[in-house]
């Protein structure tokens, strides 16, 4: 029922079919509303342990790389070089194609992350590990300047920082060429 004003007396009618549908409408109009924010929150913070997930999966899979060929830690982590004519040498191409990989995926996950978004804490970490990773590892440079069009513009210009020779792709567009 509706109040309208009838010579300064408010008299009370029923609402016409029109305003009761229009009133309904706008009800469900609201409630869809509500229904698409509480969503599109829940698909936010489902993305955001999905790339959570994805970048512990990854640092998990070179962390056991690493226990099961302990021999290879010097090449990655105490700036020890190794010779193209080593028997070892593919192998330490090979996760040195992996700890890129990540650290790619990282920079790429990273959007999906507020948590390393600007000059966050926990991305200065992460970007601390990825640069002392380049300074502590030859084979991880020479592998990015061999390859530089497998990763992204971005990561190219933070192995730069640390590689004696700065990546570059001549033909580099965002995103892998593989």
């Amino acid at each position: 029922m509706t109040e309208r004003k009838k010579s300064g007396i408010l008299e009370k009618k029923a609402l016409t079919p029109y305003e009761l549908l229009s009133l309904i409408i706008s009800a469900a109009g609201l409630v869809a509303v509500i229904i698409v924010w509480t969503q599109t929150r829940q698909m936010t913070a489902s993305l955001e342990s999905t790339a959570w997930q994805t970048v512990q999966s990854h640092q998990l899979e070179l962390n056991k790389v690493f226990i099961e060929n302990p021999g290879y830690m010097p090449y990655f982590y105490s700036g020890a070089s190794i010779s193209e004519s080593d028997k070892n040498y593919n192998k330490a191409v090979a996760i040195a194609d992996l700890k890129l990989d990540f650290f790619d995926s990282l920079y790429g996950q990273a959007k999906h992350l507020p948590e390393l978004q600007g000059d966050s804490a926990a991305w200065k970490a992460w970007e601390r590990y990825i640069l002392d990773s380049f300074e502590q590892s030859p084979i991880m440079c020479k592998r990015i300047n061999e390859v530089p069009c497998w990763y992204t513009s971005d990561f190219l210009e933070v192995a730069g920082r640390k590689c004696a020779q700065t990546p570059k792709c001549l033909e580099q567009s965002e995103g892998r060429k593989r």
